[in-house]
C-alpha cells in the first residue's frame, strides 16, 4: 500500500478509476447468481489466491447497486 492505495488499483481515497480487463465471464456469472437469488435465497462465496481481484471483481460486477458484502480473513 502506498499513499492509502493498493497496488493493483485504488483504495477510493484517491478518486483514480482501476482498469479492469477481461473479466467478462465473471461478472456475467456473478450476475447470473445475483438474478437467481433475488428469486429465491442463495448465498455466494468468492474464493481464490490472494491479490487476484477477487473483492475488484465483486466491486466491480455490482457497482451502483446495493450490496452486502463480507470479508472473512483466515487466521493460521
Amino acid at each position: 500500500m502506498r499513499n492509502g492505495c493498493f497496488r493493483n488499483g485504488c483504495c477510493g481515497k484517491c478518486g483514480k478509476v482501476m482498469r479492469f480487463f477481461d473479466r467478462e465471464n465473471e461478472i456475467a456469472r456473478l450476475r447470473r447468481a445475483h438474478d437467481v437469488s433475488a428469486k429465491s435465497a442463495q448465498f455466494t462465496v468468492l474464493t481464490g489466491r490472494r491479490r487476484i481481484g477477487k473483492t475488484s471483481l465483486v466491486l466491480n460486477a455490482f457497482s451502483g447497486e446495493p450490496l452486502l458484502y463480507f470479508f472473512v480473513a483466515r487466521k493460521a
